[in-house]
């Protein structure tokens, strides 16, 4: 006997130079600690990686069956408070959502298994703000740099409003989900009766149209337009409601509700061995998939700001990044700079007393305001010159 990773993940974020990203504190949920006792398995969060191994009986399978609905879920715990100023992020912390990454969504780009949810294709008939994603027909992931919306329409062509990131796909919005303690609160249409299902996971086909719960028949007095829903009955997870003609997916787990986590990431082991995120083959042998959490780095306008008008320009000699002249003695580039852990050393200022000054430290991430160009909010990181 032995023991065999059974699947590893590996979170990334482009801000570091190598890639790596330790700054989640990553914890297996209550359930999960379950399973994992229970099949003898061992889970290791180490740096950027998650490793779960599983004891072998000396064929590359489990020594413990592993069940298709067997489920691990973990939570993702921020470790860097400054982590939201130099991530492309596009949710509020404070809000009702949490990022779900599971591999359920099976999106593969070349060697790499992605928990996230594949990015949308462009739309023109969508609304796109500042930082958020769009993929051409190839696969190529461009993040917005000006917003466009039906009527003012700029394809991924144009580029003043896109710039082309690498063929990556990072986590998005489509990786949201609303999350609820056992009591959900449903918003509908008034009515005064309501017929209430809840459907889970399906294992045999891998959507959620598994009734879980007997159907509900509520019947007030007046028209009501929100409905209490108890859920303790069952376990955490992504649930499909429906309240009459209405639906809505949540994930009901009061831990990641309450207790300030970033997200969760889920391995399910209910798909075909034929594919590529699946834990096992068709002999039961294990696969060791290792998946992908990979980050976008925020891009922000950077602002130098002169003690005089001594300095006549702040320029990079890469002609990389280009910065335009504004009163008061003010340099700001023209468009949002991403933000990496590795410094642009080709920035200068030029002097009149000084001539060329270089190399000119980079703003910084530990404080972000806003600065308005065009019509458009963009998040700004400032620098005060001793010049």
């Amino acid at each position: 006997m032995g023991y065999k990773i059974l699947f590893s993940v590996s979170v990334l974020n482009e801000y570091y130079t190598d890639s790596f990203c330790g700054d989640f504190e990553i914890l297996p949920s209550a359930g999960t600690l379950s399973v994992l006792n229970r099949h003898g398995l061992l889970w290791k969060a180490v740096g950027h990686k998650l490793i779960v191994l599983a004891r072998t009986d000396g064929s590359d399978k489990p020594l413990i069956p592993l069940k298709a609905s067997t489920r691990f879920s973990f939570y993702l715990r921020l470790a860097n408070p400054y982590f939201y100023n130099f991530t492309n992020l596009s949710y509020n912390p404070a809000g009702n959502v949490r990022y779900c990454f599971s591999n359920v969504n099976q999106t593969k780009v070349g060697a790499d298994r992605y928990l996230t949810v594949k990015i949308a294709a462009y739309s023109n008939t969508r609304t796109y703000v500042v930082g958020d994603f769009a993929a051409n027909a190839s696969g190529e992931i461009f993040e917005a740099i000006r917003a466009s919306k039906p009527g003012n329409v700029h394809a991924l062509s144009d580029v003043n409003f896109w710039t082309k990131r690498a063929k990556f796909q990072y986590a998005n919005a489509g990786d949201l989900v609303e999350v609820t303690p056992f009591v959900y609160s449903f918003s509908c249409i008034p009515a005064s009766s309501f017929v209430i299902d809840v459907f889970g996971l399906n294992p045999a086909g891998g959507s959620y149209d598994l009734k879980v719960m007997d159907t509900l028949h509520l019947t007030f007095d007046k028209p009501q337009n929100q409905v209490p829903l108890r859920l303790d009955s069952l376990p955490a997870g992504r649930y499909r409601l429906k309240v009459n003609s209405e639906e809505k997916i949540i994930y009901m787990d009061e831990q990641l509700a309450y207790r300030n986590a970033f997200g969760l990431i889920e391995i399910f082991n209910h798909l075909p061995a034929s594919s590529d995120f699946a834990l096992l083959d068709a002999t039961g042998k294990i696969k060791s998939p290792v998946f992908t959490l990979r980050f976008a780095n925020r891009a922000v306008i950077w602002k130098y700001l002169a003690r005089s008008s001594d300095v006549t320009a702040v320029q990079d000699s890469s002609a990389s990044i280009t910065f335009l002249a504004e009163p008061g003695n003010q340099f700001v580039s023209k468009v949002p700079v991403p933000l990496k852990e590795k410094p642009v050393k080709t920035i200068l200022l030029k002097s009149v007393l000084l001539g060329d000054v270089l190399p000119l430290p980079n703003p910084g991430t530990d404080r972000l305001g806003t600065i308005t160009r065009n019509g458009n909010t963009y998040l700004c990181s400032e620098l005060y010159l001793n010049y």
